[in-house]
């Protein structure tokens, strides 16, 4: 099965590192989220929101979906469908 946490690092890697001065993984949600004190900033809100967008495009590449039913991470076919 695949790992979330190295998927996250390989994801994490491939970012500039100055995105990370402002925002953060929530690892609870599943998603990035401008810090605090940047929350009032549109320009950080639009990174995040297309580095969270990469994340999820990430996952998928990657095989894994997030469940919402019971809040676990579970591996999608290749061959088959899944809805998100």
């Amino acid at each position: 099965m695949v790992e979330l946490k190295k998927e996250l690092q390989d994801f994490i890697a491939q970012c500039h590192p100055a995105v990370f001065e402002r925002i953060e993984y929530m690892e609870s949600r599943n998603l990035f989220f401008p810090k605090s004190e940047y929350w009032e900033s549109m320009l950080v809100r639009s990174v995040c929101n297309e580095i969270d967008f990469g994340w999820k495009m990430w996952q998928i590449r990657a095989g894994i979906a997030h469940t919402e039913v019971n809040n676990e991470y579970i591996l999608i076919p290749k061959g088959g469908s899944h809805i998100l």
